[in-house]
């Protein structure tokens, strides 16, 4: 059986399968937060007030890293250096980095966003964001090479855009319907990658 290289597991049994399909469950927590980034900040503007509403979310953030730093000296049984306080105080996690870019970022967004009068337009901003983005990656894992996958970097941006969509176009779904398609889903994405891991030229 071929391996996977990331995990050095053999993608095969019903136990790795659902394994597989928590694994994809639990990557969607970054997109969905920037995805409801986009849906909170849809009304931003370019402008004074947006971007002195950051502070306090700087503010907070520096007070937890302070008292994680001093929990940390009273947890750990052996003494804790400078170096390491300073580790700990400047060790930022990247999805509170990511916040605040894209908190910097979204107004500019907002006008692009915002000047696609039409919905048959923005339909196909989000068609061409879906290609660029899933298109290349499909084929790398097929084996082909042939489309620039760098977008994948900037995946944020698609995100972001994605949420404007969703609360511009205001989908009504039934609970159910989500929960129904989340689970096929979930299912689709185990089985992808099962037949990429184990059978795909990649």
């Amino acid at each position: 059986k071929r391996r996977n290289n990331r995990y050095i597991r053999k993608l095969e049994g019903e136990i790795m399968f659902g394994s597989v399909m928590m694994f994809g469950l639990f990557m969607t927590c970054v997109p969905l937060f920037c995805i409801s980034s986009g849906m909170v900040l849809r009304n931003r503007k370019i402008s004074e007030s947006h971007y002195s509403k950051i502070i306090p979310f700087i503010i907070r953030y520096a007070i937890l890293q302070v008292i994680t730093a001093y929990l940390f000296k009273y947890v750990s049984e052996q003494p804790v250096t400078a170096a390491q306080y300073k580790s700990i105080l400047f060790s930022t996690p990247y999805f509170i980095s990511m916040y605040i870019q894209i908190y910097f970022l979204s107004p500019f967004l907002n006008v692009m966003y915002n000047n696609l009068e039409e919905n048959k337009s923005k339909f196909i901003l989000i068609a061409v964001l879906i290609f660029i983005y899933c298109l290349p990656s499909l084929l790398r894992l097929s084996g082909y090479n042939i489309l620039y996958n760098g977008w994948q970097s900037s995946y944020v941006l698609m995100y972001y855009i994605v949420g404007l969509f969703l609360a511009d176009m205001k989908f009504k779904v039934r609970p159910i319907i989500s929960f129904l398609a989340g689970i096929v889903t979930m299912i689709c994405y185990a089985a992808l990658i099962f037949i990429f891991a184990n059978h795909g030229k990649g």
